[in-house]
């Protein structure tokens, strides 16, 4: 043996571990964290904005003197229709454009045309305005959600959109009472100005402090070939789940355009409250209960699809059945505070139905049509179920006002429980399909 065969070998090199990303880089905790907030607070201010006119709906409708189905098409289809249209080609501007640009030009424009609609001087220019902050909000959700697609991993992207989804809901609560005691106490003119005009600045901060996050971080390429557009909605349509959610869907917010349009004169009309009493309860109630629900129903449903994403779509069923007692209590119970207590119970059972069965809709299809499932449904369930919700009840107050007088609109919400149990009866069904569907669509890849 020779000295050269005890010459000590080298230790391998031990590999560094990646370097921790900058705390404000797009990979950091601190500038996700900031983006986060910045897109709950977007949700916020579109949820204001967008249910504001149910709120001031009672003093807008006595300066007019428009009747109940007048103010539905106004509160209800004529916004959701425009919502839905512009909500394509703003969906494809997010997919190929800067999104940061978009969403904080999309938040400009809506907040500038919510305070017009306090200089509108007819119902005509009043409607126009209204029509623009439809045409501003649909940019947002789709800039929005593919940012966070790219800021987040999958296995986070679940409570990143949580959070915004709370954001949403507590802008309902805080729109409600800050535009009601504004009404009261200066006309609901003021409210829209009051509403509108920190929204502009808002999105003047978007553009300066946030950055247009690179694509497809987290993302694997897909080796499919691409689909053209026809090509993708027809096999949308071909998976059954899909369908029967888009039925349950149309019913279910026929139930909740009703409710956000005409639950405010309701408090009004039927127990005498004023605007700021109404937007209090009000507030408080839906706020509170939707987030409540929201977080509820993340937690449970993740759980429950542990054993299949029937389980979901089960979920739902439960909670509107749960609901279908506590709405009619909100209708029939002869004080506020009871009613009060019995629409927050309602908003606790239903208000986190919409997430559930978002995310059980995702399960069906391949991922590389998600995104136009999720523009192509949410047209469908925009323009005739939120978008004629409003008109329905609005048409029914007046076929039952010259019978009861200002109690119709109680009566009219009574549709509400009956959407609610048809909506449940839906679900079900799309139930049936849902597990062989999800299984289905990975076998597509």
């Amino acid at each position: 043996m020779t000295a050269s065969d005890h010459k000590p070998v080298a230790a391998a090199p031990i590999a560094a571990s990646p370097p921790k990303p900058a705390l404000w880089s797009d990979e950091g905790f601190g500038y996700r964290a900031y983006v986060s907030a910045m897109i709950a607070m977007i949700y916020l201010f579109a949820s204001t904005d967008r249910n504001i006119m149910s709120i001031l709906l009672v003093p807008i409708q006595k300066e007019y003197g428009a009747n109940d189905t007048t103010m539905g098409w106004i509160t209800g289809a004529a916004f959701t229709f425009v919502y839905a249209v512009a909500g394509f080609p703003l969906a494809r501007l997010a997919d190929r454009g800067n999104r940061r640009n978009l969403i904080a030009a999309s938040v400009v424009v809506w907040s500038a045309f919510t305070a017009a609609c306090g200089i509108a001087t007819t119902l005509i220019t009043l409607l126009l305005a209204r029509i623009g902050v439809a045409a501003g909000e649909a940019g947002s959700q789709p800039g929005a959600m593919s940012m966070i697609g790219d800021l987040f991993p999958r296995h986070r992207r679940g409570i990143a959109m949580s959070f915004t989804q709370v954001g949403s809901a507590l802008g309902s609560g805080v729109g409600a009472f800050v535009a009601g005691a504004t009404a009261d106490r200066y006309g609901w003119r003021a409210a829209f100005l009051v509403m509108g005009i920190p929204g502009v600045l808002f999105g003047v901060l978007l553009f300066l402090t946030m950055r247009e996050p690179k694509r497809g971080v987290y993302e694997t390429l897909s080796t499919r070939p691409p689909a053209t557009s026809w090509e993708s909605i027809r096999y949308i349509f071909s998976v059954p789940t899909v369908v029967r959610l888009v039925a349950a869907k149309i019913v279910l917010n026929l139930a909740v355009g009703g409710i956000l349009a005409w639950m405010p004169a309701f408090f009004m009309r039927v127990h005498h409250l004023s605007a700021t009493e109404m937007s209090a309860g009000f507030g408080l109630s839906l706020a509170a209960g939707s987030i409540t629900a929201t977080l509820t129903a993340g937690l449970a449903t993740d759980h429950l699809s542990k054993r299949g994403e029937r389980w979901r779509i089960y979920y739902c069923c439960a909670s509107l059945l749960c609901g279908i007692p506590f709405g009619l209590l909100t209708i029939l119970a002869p004080t506020p505070q009871l009613s009060f207590f019995g629409f927050f119970m309602s908003m606790v059972c239903c208000g986190g139905i919409q997430a559930a069965v978002s995310v059980a809709g995702l399960a069906v299809v391949r991922s590389d049509v998600r995104g136009l499932m999720t523009v192509v449904t949410g047209f469908c369930v925009m323009v005739v179920g939120a978008g004629l919700g409003p008109v329905l009840f609005g048409a029914l107050s007046d076929l039952f006002k010259e019978a009861y007088g200002h109690e119709a609109i109680r009566y009219s919400l009574l549709a509400v429980p009956v959407f609610w149990f048809a909506a449940s009866c839906l679900f079900f069904f799309a139930a049936q399909t849902t597990d062989r569907d999800a299984a289905a669509s990975l076998e597509a890849h």
